[in-house]
């Protein structure tokens, strides 16, 4: 992941450049826009994803229930959804965009699997709107009851949602620690708790570990440089760590740059949890399929 601070400047530049574009869009045309997509994301101050979604850059995206309600406006694309949606009103009335949960969605037949439980961790992080994980539950169960009763098809993706669901964890600091978390689980070593706390004898001030195996005392931490500004000046966490009995693992971009450094981390926590051989990885659909269990 990019330093803290310059991924800090990144959000609040989409977030002013799209408060631009938006304006604009809204004074060539009389009908309200509802923003979404990469728009809707820059409006909340949520990553976007990384992943090439055939988005365009220098437009701005409004969602519409039906396709006669496309317009053509200079600078807008119109993205249907034929259900209903949640919106939020941004800027004191001057902006309405759809709710994150249903961006959400709406990404869902757009993104990987991985990428999708990205995305809903993003919206999940500790500096978020407070969304929760029930949001999501809740919104797949309004597209079911919704389908139903309208005789509807499910929207396109439903299956990568509910997918995607189970494999989601609240308060997480970054995306790079989801695919970390996602490829432990991929390999058959479990899924990690999140935010571990660890409290200080002395003081009993707590810190947290990004994620952690505590029933083997093996902490696992993405090596990004924003942590450092939320532990302890005044101690060494690496050697307090040692101190309380646990082994520790420090990540980094290069370790999850390619299948060969993957294959040899992943040696390295299964070698730190005592297992002695590991299977071919799984996708992420085996591993979110709700009748497995992963319990190597």
């Amino acid at each position: 992941m990019a330093d803290y601070p310059m991924y800090q400047h990144d959000i609040i530049q989409n977030h002013a450049a799209a408060l631009r574009a938006c304006d604009e869009a809204r004074n060539r045309t009389s009908m309200t826009l509802v923003f979404t997509l990469s728009t809707a994301l820059a409006l909340l101050g949520i990553e976007p994803p990384r992943e090439r979604t055939r988005l365009q850059d220098d437009v701005v995206y409004a969602a519409v229930h039906h396709e006669s309600d496309r317009w053509r406006v200079k600078g807008v694309r119109f993205v249907t959804w034929r259900g209903s949606f949640e919106t939020v009103v941004l800027q004191r009335g001057r902006f309405r965009c759809v709710h994150a949960v249903y961006v959400w969605a709406m990404y869902a037949a757009r993104l990987s699997l991985q990428e999708l439980v990205v995305l809903g961790d993003s919206m999940m992080r500790r500096n978020s709107r407070g969304i929760r994980i029930e949001d999501f539950i809740r919104l797949l169960q309004n597209l079911r009851e919704e389908a139903q009763a309208r005789g509807l098809r499910l929207p396109r993706g439903f299956r990568s949602m509910s997918r995607a669901v189970r494999l989601m964890r609240e308060h997480t600091d970054s995306s790079q620690e989801t695919r970390l978390r996602l490829l432990l689980m991929r390999y058959g070593l479990g899924c990690p708790r999140i935010n571990v706390p660890i409290r200080i004898p002395d003081s009993g001030r707590l810190f947290y570990l990004d994620m952690a195996y505590p029933e083997k005392k093996l902490a696992i931490e993405y090596d990004g440089t924003h942590h450092r500004d939320q532990w302890l000046a005044d101690c060494d966490r690496l050697k307090f760590i040692d101190e309380q009995g646990w082994q520790h693992i420090q990540v980094t971009a290069y370790d999850l740059s390619s299948e060969e450094q993957r294959e040899r981390l992943i040696s390295l926590v299964a070698k730190k949890l005592g297992i002695d051989a590991l299977s071919s990885p799984l996708t992420l659909e085996q591993v979110a399929d709700g009748r497995r269990v992963w319990n190597r």
